[in-house]
């Protein structure tokens, strides 16, 4: 996708764009972005640091770090991922350890919040208002990739795009993306 998975932006997107391992019928599929409320990653956030705090009481016990966005055999190019991939070339750009870290922990809020929030937009009508995007630009019937137009001056801030695809096979896939906008 781009952004990417986890992105922190230095200015606000204009689109969004969601490549596809295999052709989706946009017509019948649903692609949304959202502000995701910031309340709700603070929650998810203190919920992992009691999680994590939980786990090293444990023993024997192991976890994995992966994350993984998608459901179904059609995957977004964007929408999988291990914390270590999403963050590999922040080292590069002369980011200290700790700023990796944090930022490692705020996608991996993001994530959690926006797995809470999903369900309860998704299948929303008349969300436009709410909505941070303008919908798709024309597609074809068939397509393994889609743009979403997003409203201009986005603020600073986490977003979540989620998609309900419609595959060719007609198999659906659901799955998102957070990435964040910097103040």
């Amino acid at each position: 996708s781009t952004p990417e998975d986890g992105a922190v932006l230095d200015a606000a997107p204009t689109e969004i764009v969601f490549n596809f391992d295999k052709d989706i019928q946009p017509t019948f599929s649903i692609f949304k972005v959202y502000p995701l409320p910031a309340d709700m990653i603070a929650d998810a956030a203190t919920m992992a640091e009691e999680h994590s705090e939980s786990e090293e009481h444990a023993e024997g016990e192991e976890h994995s770090t992966e994350g993984e966005h998608t459901e179904g055999e059609a995957a977004s190019s964007g929408s999988e991922h291990s914390e270590d991939e999403s963050h590999s070339s922040e080292g590069e750009h002369g980011h200290s350890e700790a700023e990796e870290h944090s930022e490692s922990e705020q996608h991996s809020a993001m994530d959690a919040a926006a797995k809470i929030f999903i369900p309860t937009v998704i299948d929303l009508t008349d969300d436009e208002e709410a909505r941070v995007d303008t919908g798709l630009v024309a597609t074809e019937e068939m397509a393994k990739s889609v743009t979403i137009n997003l409203k201009e001056n986005l603020a600073p801030g986490a977003y979540v795009a989620m998609f309900r695809v419609l595959s060719a096979d007609t198999h659906t896939v659901e799955g998102f993306i957070t990435f964040e906008i910097k103040e």
